[in-house]
């Protein structure tokens, strides 16, 4: 399993190595000042090519099929509409790399890997919350696995937004720079160094999971009653699980938070159902298995 962040950057300096693409040489995964981060779907789309490129060229593509994912909300309306992004998509990276690409949603994907490995019940209504970076995809499934309700929540849900939205307010009295790299760390860690002195802020953490738990579950379930919809089961996967505290959900039904590689969940799940290498671009890192 491979991970790196979805970082692009051009190459700027005579001698530096890249990926060819788009008349430039692009690096993959480079954190630095001037990297691009993709925003939304569209960049998904434009940035597949050169990630697929990149994966063939370091050796994690092998073969001349590939399974990749997209949000769900966006893999359904196509599919009914005809289709068209999709073979869009897989003929932009057929043509850049010679490799036919598989494209499976984001969220029902993991579930195959979620039931597969026993971890919940087949044969239920399931509801998939799969939280990444910027987004969340809320998936429900019957009990023959048909998709009957999906909601892609962009830049409302995400990481980042339990990092800023409700981790970062709670740590004003410690004049932290709002970096989200530095929080990130800090969160899964629950502390803080300045000099010699340690500041632990488990409390902090802990309220802002409440928080943040509390609103995402009250506008997942109030989505789906206006829709007239419920589940019996249900699975929290993606990079989201790793900020999740499992005592601060409270139900009576069966659920699953992986306790690691959570953000895997959606690759395994793709190469149990296809066989071949899978590739979860999301906004947040690229997966590989």
């Amino acid at each position: 399993m491979v991970k790196v962040p979805s970082a692009f950057k051009k190459a700027v300096h005579q001698g530096e190595k890249g990926i060819f693409w788009e008349n430039a040489l692009w690096k993959i995964g480079d954190v630095s000042t001037g990297s691009y981060y993709p925003r939304d779907i569209g960049d998904l789309i434009r940035y597949y090519p050169l990630v697929i490129k990149w994966a063939k060229q370091e050796g994690h593509i092998k073969d001349d099929s590939v399974a990749i994912s997209l949000p769900a909300e966006t893999y359904i309306n196509d599919k009914r509409a005809g289709g068209k992004l999709l073979e869009q998509l897989s003929d932009s990276i057929k043509a850049e790399t010679g490799i036919s690409a598989v494209v499976l949603p984001q969220g029902p994907s993991g579930l195959i890997h979620v039931i597969g490995e026993g971890h919940l019940q087949q044969g239920k209504y399931t509801l998939v919350i799969d939280g990444g970076f910027n987004t969340v995809n809320v998936v429900l499934v019957d009990e023959e696995g048909n998709i009957v309700y999906t909601r892609t929540y962009y830049n409302e849900f995400g990481i980042r937004n339990l990092i800023e939205g409700y981790f970062y307010p709670l740590l004003a009295k410690y004049n932290l720079p709002r970096n989200l790299q530095v929080l990130k760390d800090i969160f899964l860690k629950g502390y803080f160094d300045i000099g010699l002195e340690r500041t632990e802020i488990s409390a902090e953490k802990q309220e802002a999971i409440n928080n943040f738990i509390s609103t995402v579950l009250q506008s997942v379930i109030g989505d789906l009653k206006i829709s007239g919809l419920s589940f019996d089961q249900f699975a929290v996967i993606g990079g989201l699980s790793y900020y999740l505290d499992r005592s601060a959900i409270q139900t009576n039904k069966q659920f699953y938070i992986p306790t690691e590689g959570g953000e895997f969940i959606n690759a395994l799940g793709m190469k149990r159902h296809s066989g071949l290498t899978s590739v979860d671009f999301g906004f947040g890192d690229i997966k590989i298995v």
